[in-house]
């Protein structure tokens, strides 16, 4: 599975998990939207960050709290392209497991 593959699916899969999809739609945004809060997308992006990291293959995503608050006025396509840029397949030096 490419990495790109992986994220779009944990990012489907974890809004599946919070019960806003069906129906998918990658234009929608995160925060006004599905009502995200600050809190509430950190825990989405942990979510994430855990689908990845024990999917197979492992992949390795980091945010931080600038990248949680860019997430709320995303879509969830370019949310998508914005978690795929931060992710990598090999594990940073200070890596973690969620």
């Amino acid at each position: 599975m490419t990495q790109s593959i992986a994220v779009a699916g944990a990012i489907a899969n974890q809004l599946n998990n919070d019960n806003w999809w069906p129906p998918n739609d990658l234009n929608k945004i995160m925060g006004k939207a599905y009502h995200y809060d600050i809190n509430t997308i950190t825990n989405f992006l942990v979510a994430v960050r855990w689908h990845l990291a024990y999917g197979n293959p492992r992949y390795y995503f980091q945010f931080d709290t600038a990248f949680a608050n860019a997430a709320l006025g995303q879509s969830v396509g370019d949310l998508t392209g914005s978690v795929d840029a931060k992710t990598s397949s090999d594990p940073p030096p200070n890596w973690i497991n969620p």
